[in-house]
């Protein structure tokens, strides 16, 4: 397999061994692939999932660059004037 095709098959793999774990959103971060991913899942089940569940896409519609980081907390920019909050937040 050529570089592209291996890193496909990995995601490929961890999508399965791990799909009831709750680390997929870590993988996909780390991967760069987070949004679009999630933007791609949120379109393909309103346009084919059934009427009644629908909604289900919305989350993976409403991802953004945001949903990436987590805020830093307020108590943590008040003492360290360093600290610049993260994008989005």
């Amino acid at each position: 397999l050529d570089k592209m095709a291996f890193l496909d098959y990995i995601r490929d793999e961890r999508l399965r061994e791990f799909c009831f774990e709750g680390i997929r959103k870590h993988d996909l971060v780390r991967w760069g692939i987070y949004v679009p991913i999630m933007n791609a899942l949120g379109r393909d089940i309103s346009a084919n999932a059934p009427a009644a569940y629908r909604y289900g896409g919305n989350a993976g519609l409403n991802t953004t660059e945001r949903n990436v980081l987590f805020p830093i907390p307020n108590t943590e920019i008040t003492i360290n004037k360093q600290i610049v909050q993260n994008p989005g937040w």
